[in-house]
């Protein structure tokens, strides 16, 4: 029967522990504003659902061959396509209108329309 006299646990000196400590403190301090950002931040995610995939795509359907695998770097019209996901609607709109090629800041007017 051993009753692990002759063992003892894993020592960590002082500085070690104030040191590991102040690091954690400031990945803290660090990430809070990204988490009050991320909270109040508006977001058009939820209305991105394949059905607006689909849609966008069948936008730029009339610029880009229908073979896109093949030669990518050959087809230019990637190259124009805007990247950015946005609203496009105008200003005297209710609704916004999630598309390619919009301002990234979006606004919150009411129910979102796709």
């Amino acid at each position: 029967m051993d009753t692990n006299v002759g063992t003892g646990g894993p020592y960590i000196s002082r500085r070690g522990l104030i040191l590991v400590s102040i690091l954690l403190g400031l990945d803290i301090l660090i990430l809070v504003p990204f988490a009050i950002y991320a909270t109040f931040t508006p977001r058009w995610t939820s209305t991105m659902d394949s059905f607006t995939m689909m849609r966008m795509d069948a936008a730029v359907a009339a610029k880009v061959p229908l073979l896109l695998g093949q030669e990518t770097d050959k087809i230019s019209a990637i190259d124009e396509i805007s990247g950015c996901v946005g609203d496009l609607s105008k200003e005297s709109d209710l609704n916004g209108k999630l598309g390619l090629g919009g301002s990234p800041a979006t606004e919150f007017k009411g129910e979102q329309e796709v």
